[in-house]
This record gives structure tokens, sequence and C-alpha cells, in this order.
């Protein structure tokens, strides 16, 4: 699936976060939203998803007006978990069918095998991040939508998300926002100032 935005802008009362973006994300490719914080990165993606309507400007999925129903693996900053849930339970949930071992086995790919079985609450912001991670890439979705993946991690967990992402990416159009482009060198960068 094509994301396209067409001379895309986004004000908030007098002030313009977006001006005049006219860019495709290409399906099966990775894309990076980078820079400062404020510039609009969360603000773009949000647009781009259908959550918040653009001041001027069009997006398009697939040539399609964006009113379409859009299936989207996302992955927020507040990560958007049932506390009282474990990692597992939290993965399954999106599933009708859902494969426990196949879960599981995702997850341990970014968490230590003893936090499978404790309730999200338990977890650091850095686990929470990486269920809602894991969550987002095993759904059946046609892109990938990620807030700040890499944000709070230590360079070792940063690493095995960015080596996840692209292991699970399975050719569907990837955009995640970042502040730089250190963890994601060889992905398109689009930057908002």
């Amino acid at each position: 699936m094509n994301v396209s935005c067409e001379h895309l802008s986004v004000t908030f009362d007098t002030h313009e976060v977006i001006r005049d973006l006219t860019y495709t994300f290409e399906e099966g490719k990775a894309y990076v939203i980078t820079g400062p914080s404020g510039a609009g990165k969360t603000t773009l993606i949000r647009v781009l998803l259908g959550l918040q309507a653009p001041s001027a400007g069009s997006v398009t999925w697939d040539s399609q007006p964006k009113h379409l129903p859009l299936h989207a693996g996302c992955a927020f900053q507040d990560h958007l978990l049932c506390e009282d849930f474990t990692p597992v339970d939290n993965v399954a949930m999106t599933f009708r069918s859902p494969d426990k071992d196949a879960i599981k086995k995702a997850l341990l790919e970014l968490l230590p095998e003893k936090a499978l079985d404790q309730s999200v609450r338990e977890l650091s912001g850095g686990m929470q991040k990486r269920v809602a991670i894991v969550r987002a890439c095993l759904s059946d979705a046609d892109i990938l939508v990620l807030d700040e993946p890499f944000a709070s991690l230590d360079e070792d967990a940063r690493v095995k998300v960015r080596d996840f992402l692209l292991s699970h990416q399975r050719g569907r159009l990837m955009i995640i926002t970042n502040h730089d482009m250190s963890m994601t060198p060889d992905w398109q960068e689009v930057r908002v100032d």
C-alpha cells in the first residue's frame, strides 16, 4: 500500500506545524520521519492514519481517499496496553485466533522470559514499549506506523528493536518517527522542521 500526501499542511491556531508537504510513502519501503521535538513528526503520522484532519491538502492510500478503512499496525508513545494483562495477552487480544507460541517467540526477541508472565503494569516503560512494538508488527496490517520506537531504550535494546522491525516488516510499508537517522541509516528520511 502506498500512502501519498499532496500539499499537506497542519496549523494549530497560528502555528504552522507542517507546511505544504507533498510526498509518497511506497509499499515495501521503510521510512523515518525526523526532526526536532515539536516539529510535527507525531502530527504527520496522525494525519497519515486519518486520526487528525489536515488544515490543507490531502492524504490518499493507494490513490483512494483517506476515509476508506486502513489496516495499520501502530505503536504510539503512550503504548495503549492493558496494564493488568501479561505481554502475551496484550498481543493475543488483537487476534481472533491467537497463536500464543508464536507470540511468545516474538516477545522473547525483545524481552527477558520472566517478563512474559508479569502484568504489563510491573514492566518498565521500555519493556512496555517493546510489547507495543511486537503487537503492531505481528498484526496482519497493511502498513506499520511506530511513533518513536527507539526513545528511552538503551543502545542494545535499540539495536534489537531495529532488527525486529526489519525482520517483521514482511514487505509492508513501514513509517517510524525518530529524532535522527543513526539507528536507520539505510531507510528513507522524511524531514519535518
